[in-house]
């Protein structure tokens, strides 16, 4: 082998993304980041997401404030929040990923019953 000759390995991506779910507007996303890797800018404006913590520890920033996922935990981001994912443990990590449709309450209409 030539000492002078360096061979480059691909690097990992900061995160993959597996869907487990997709039903009635409702979906539901496996992320598993690198170590070291994340997603810098998230925003969904139609659903509200919540991010469930699998294995390992993430970072979410959102409007400003720094959260610690761990296994175990649950982050609920409103729907049109700006937000970013960066994984802290220095190992692959696992996030549980859920977006929230909109409610739809139907409003009954009202009946006045006179005598």
């Amino acid at each position: 082998m030539n000492p002078l000759i360096t061979t480059l390995e691909p690097s990992a991506p900061p995160f993959t993304a597996h869907e487990i779910l997709a039903s009635g507007g409702y979906h539901g996303t496996v992320l598993t980041f690198s170590p070291g890797g994340g997603i810098s800018d998230e925003t969904d404006s139609a659903n509200d997401r919540i991010y469930v913590g699998c294995d390992g520890t993430v970072m979410i920033n959102s409007a400003g404030v720094s959260t610690y996922l761990h296994p175990q935990t649950a982050l609920l981001v409103p729907k049109g929040n700006a937000h970013s994912l960066q994984e802290k443990s220095n190992q692959p990590a696992k996030v549980l990923r859920l977006d929230i449709p909109p409610r739809h309450v139907t409003t009954a209409p009202l009946v006045t019953l006179s005598p």
